[in-house]
């Protein structure tokens, strides 16, 4: 069952913090657990930050304005300059949460009642420090390796919304800011972000897209009241306060605009089902605490100057894994991970997103905005593979019992359940085909006449005894539904031909080995699905 945390944390880093914990059940919120401790002083932390910051800003822009592209050759005294300063900052955050022991009731508490580390968990750190907001809470080893499920985002004002929404499709505003260009050089190249959102978010996943270049602020406010959106996409430059009260957002070439500037226009839009805002974009802890105010339930910006490059892999890898149903707090802990390759040319790049959330309101998924959830095909069956599968509540992967011919051993049926109507959808050799619907998924068991277990539909040999399944005694619709199809290039003749030396082998008593050898040798030369060919045996499962 999936986990709520919420850590309140209260104090500054000259005197100290003082923490209250709560850790609930995400469904229900159940109340299973509550600690409270302290963590000490620790202004060489921040200055640490600080130390990793003041090189990082220099080396991506050389100011905190706007999201830029970096040219030029790499600097390889800067860039180990900031991975000493980003290792430095990682080692002093966590012998801060390690030392004390005033937060030993914290971690204990923690673990106690968190024994599951595949369990999806929601760590939410509600803080009004500006400094503690900026820290990369997810390099807390102890606990965010140890829980690969798990991600930390920091807390909305908690307020329980009445959200009335119409809209049979998810809408979203993408809307694009000025362009700086330096001899005829694009510094910001927006156009892929579109690119990302037109593919990724395709009308397939039930979404339908509204693109503003540079539009002016009457304008912006207009398509805000008119299209009603669930997301609210910006592109472009943006900063921050020092003190990340408010924030700067370059609309276009004449309009410098806050979220101020668009506060009755997004008060009635979360009225209206406004769920998410996104702003790709430069520094926006200040555009956060403004969105913050209106009540926006879900925020995701970036901490400092973000590169290019950095912005739209991770836009990229954050759509793909949102759209193909994970939430909205896991979707951003695998575009970290994913974009951890960019680290080596831009230190520091997996600490630029964070997320805001409402604790009152639940984790938000594409499938709850309205959206249709769109899976990544791929030949490849690995733990990310398995992993997406048990994360989907709504699906149930199930391993069928195959013969062992090359890889057909880890042929799957995935059944997805929706209001309407349920698909059988099989995965051979990483290749999905999609077979008939079925309406009676119980009826189409198959019983094995040697021991009498029920096996799953498309079974070839009993789970139990692993003895062939006899095609004979199966129900005509039930051979049609066979994993193994003869193609029409094979002659009618032969086919039978080849069905009555096998009920000829099983009706003589041949052992269990043999079974096996005549049934399956008999597939020999054919074709699955009319697209391959079997060769050659390799070997008998069981």
């Amino acid at each position: 069952m999936a986990k709520l945390v919420i850590i309140h944390v209260n104090g500054d880093f000259g005197n100290g913090f003082t923490i209250y914990l709560q850790i609930f059940t995400e469904d229900d919120r159940q109340l299973i657990g509550t600690a409270r401790g302290k963590l000490p002083p620790a202004k060489d932390l921040y200055d640490n930050y600080t130390l990793w910051r003041s090189p990082y800003s220099n080396y991506i822009s050389g100011r905190n304005s706007g999201r830029i592209s970096v040219y030029g050759g790499t600097e390889t005294s800067i860039i180990n300059e900031i991975k000493q300063a980003s290792k430095q900052l990682k080692l002093s955050l966590n012998d801060w949460l390690k030392q004390d022991s005033q937060f030993i009731a914290i971690r204990e508490k923690l673990f106690q009642n968190l024994k599951d580390e595949s369990e999806e968990i929601r760590v939410i750190f509600e803080t009004e420090n500006i400094e503690l907001q900026r820290l990369p809470w997810h390099l807390w080893d102890d606990f965010f390796k140890h829980y690969h499920r798990s991600e930390v985002v920091l807390s909305l004002p908690v307020k329980k919304l009445q959200i009335i929404s119409d809209t049979k499709q998810v809408k979203v505003l993408a809307v694009f800011g000025t362009r700086e260009t330096l001899s005829n050089a694009t510094r910001i190249k927006t156009e892929k972000d579109w690119e990302m959102l037109e593919r990724l978010l395709s009308k397939d996943s039930n979404a339908c897209l509204i693109k503003l270049e540079q539009p002016s602020l009457d304008y912006l406010c207009e398509q805000i009241d008119e299209h009603k959106p669930q997301i609210l996409f910006f592109a472009g430059h943006s900063r921050s306060e020092e003190n990340g009260v408010s924030g700067y957002i370059d609309l276009n070439d004449e309009e410098i605009i806050t979220i101020d500037d668009l506060e009755p226009d997004l008060r009635r839009a979360v009225k209206r089902g406004l769920q998410l805002a996104i702003f790709n974009s430069c520094d926006g802890l200040g555009i956060a605490r403004q969105l913050a105010n209106l009540h926006v339930p879900n925020i995701i910006v970036m901490r400092e100057p973000v590169p290019d490059e950095v912005a739209q892999k991770f836009l990229q890898r954050f759509l793909e894994a949102f759209a193909a149903g994970k939430s909205l707090h896991l979707a951003l802990r695998r575009a970290r991970e994913r974009i951890n390759r960019l680290e080596n040319r831009f230190p520091g790049a997996t600490w630029l997103p964070v997320t805001f959330q409402n604790p009152a309101e639940p984790p938000l998924t594409w499938r709850s905005l309205g959206g249709v959830e769109i899976r990544k095909q791929s030949n490849q069956t690995g733990v990310a593979g398995k992993e997406s599968q048990i994360e989907n509540q709504a699906s149930i992967a199930w391993l069928l019992t195959t013969p062992d011919l090359n890889q057909i051993k880890s042929q799957q049926t995935i059944v997805t359940s929706n209001s309407s109507e349920t698909q059988i959808q099989s995965t051979t050799l990483g290749i999905n085909a999609k077979s008939s619907k079925v309406e009676n998924f119980d009826e189409q068991l198959i019983n094995c006449d040697n021991c009498n277990h029920l096996n799953p539909p498309r079974a070839i040999l009993c789970e139990m005894c692993y003895i062939p399944l006899t095609l004979a005694k199966k129900s005509k619709k039930e051979a049609e539904l066979s994993p193994l199809p003869l193609t029409n290039e094979l002659e009618n003749k032969e086919s039978e031909n080849k069905e009555s030396k096998k009920e000829a082998e099983l009706s003589k008593g041949v052992s269990s080995n043999q079974k096996q050898k005549s049934y399956y040798g008999s597939i020999s030369g054919h074709k699955l699905r009319g697209r391959y060919q079997i060769v050659q045996q390799l070997g008998l499962g069981g």
